[in-house]
């Protein structure tokens, strides 16, 4: 079994706790890809790269038949691993894209919220770091899109999501945390993606929530929170009541909502382990969580509801407010209205 020498190199330091890009200047990136503390080379899989070393300053990555197939320097300016594939003296990296620190142990079971947006998904967290789970501030979505909120407050974390985004392989995440007593959240579409998690012994925990409520809530936090994309993305909130949802509604059809059907259809369709939002809200759902997640939240449940989160002001808004026949038909003949069937709403 490898064992890493930290003394060796400062670099060498929490490297089996770092996802790192694997690729070519020329040919473009190959896959993410993690050194395990065992020698072995996990997700990134090919023959070539199966096994790693770390030797006279050097960084080795290994072929399955004990072949050094690639060696690596790293270089201090672009904090990259620059490495030259040997058989063919082409040029290669392993660049760094997240790097987590947390104690493992086999008792550990790390928690993923997969959520509905504007289902309480930082409400959860809440909960579950006031009794002792770490909060990771990633927040997962699509297949690979991971927000890094890590060192950025809760008012500020969700102005410009493009700005904190990294494209890392969210398979990659549930490898890089199993065994941590973390919690983290995502808005997730697919099934393989979840079953990950599941496989890396998460507890995985799904919230739902009326989607009209949904739709109502989102507006109200484009408008608060984060800064227009775009010129038309800015005019719908210059109207207001029913015509300023109406325009919000036209602008993130393809964007947003598209996302929030999928995932929704996604959790239906994959999980047994189902909340309703509203059930959180009325302290119904607290006997649930706590059976699937073999833990007491009375105290911490007292002190998290109703409090401030990154996305929750402490006001809600039923959506009758910005109702009428015309959304309610948009509703339908989007299938928003079968899938809030299919969630018993």
């Amino acid at each position: 079994m490898f064992r890493i020498n930290k003394n060796a190199n400062k670099h060498l330091e929490n490297i089996s706790n770092i996802i790192f890009s694997f690729g070519s200047p020329i040919y473009g990136v190959y896959g993410n890809l993690l050194l395990g503390i065992d020698g072995n080379v996990k997700l990134y899989d090919h023959c070539n790269e199966r096994f790693w070393d770390f030797r006279d300053g050097k960084l080795f990555l290994i072929s399955t038949g004990g072949n050094v197939t690639s060696e690596f320097l790293f270089n201090e300016s672009s904090i990259t691993w620059v490495g030259t594939h040997l058989a063919s003296g082409s040029s290669l990296y392993l660049y760094p894209l997240i790097s987590m620190d947390f104690r493992k142990s086999e008792s550990y079971s790390p928690i993923l919220v997969n959520s509905i947006p504007k289902s309480g998904t930082y409400l959860i967290e809440k909960i579950l770091a006031n009794c002792g789970y770490k909060a990771t501030r990633l927040h997962l979505q699509h297949e690979s899109s991971v927000d890094d909120y890590r060192g950025i407050s809760d008012k500020r974390m969700h102005s410009q999501p493009l700005s904190v985004r990294k494209n890392v392989d969210l398979s990659s995440i549930s490898e890089l945390l199993n065994r941590t007593n973390t919690v983290t959240v995502g808005h997730i579409e697919y099934k393989e993606k979840v079953s990950s998690f599941v496989s890396n012994d998460f507890t995985v925990l799904s919230i739902v929530r009326n989607l009209r409520d949904v739709l109502v809530s989102l507006m109200r936090f484009k408008e608060d929170s984060v800064h227009p994309i775009d010129a038309a993305d800015a005019l719908w909130r210059c109207s207001s009541g029913v015509e300023k949802f109406r325009g919000f509604l036209s602008y993130y059809h393809n964007k947003d909502i598209e996302h929030i059907c999928k995932v929704a259809m996604n959790i239906v369709t994959l999980d047994k382990n189902i909340v309703k939002y509203e059930d959180v809200i009325s302290g119904k759902a607290l006997c649930k969580m706590e059976k699937l997640l073999n833990i007491n939240l009375d105290e911490s449940y007292r002190h998290s509801i109703n409090s401030d989160t990154s996305t929750f002001s402490g006001k809600r808004t039923a959506y009758s407010e910005y109702w009428d026949e015309s959304i309610e038909q948009y509703f339908i003949d989007s299938g928003m209205d079968e899938i809030n069937k299919l969630m018993a709403y």
